[in-house]
């Protein structure tokens, strides 16, 4: 099982404007209906690829590790060093 390239999903998101049926643009693509139905859902409630959701989940926003007592800046280090904290 291969996942579907973004050439792909431009495809099907052209065909499915253009009045192409779900069967049809599965036999052209050489995919099966049920994948076509997937991404064509995908796209209309604007699903994002899982990729872009990691990262953001990976990164959390500047000045939440601060809050936390987690990684500080160069000039707060400097700072607490010369404050003799």
């Amino acid at each position: 099982m291969s996942k579907l390239g973004q050439e792909a999903r431009v495809t099907i998101k052209t065909l499915l404007a253009k009045g192409v049926s779900h069967c049809e643009v599965a036999r052209l693509l050489e995919v099966t209906e049920g994948a076509v139905r997937y991404q064509a859902k995908r796209m209309s409630t604007g699903a994002v690829d899982g990729r872009t959701r990691q990262v953001s989940k990976a990164a959390p926003p500047r000045g939440a590790a601060a809050a936390r007592g987690g990684h500080r800046s160069v000039a707060e280090k400097t700072r607490t060093a010369a404050d003799g904290r």
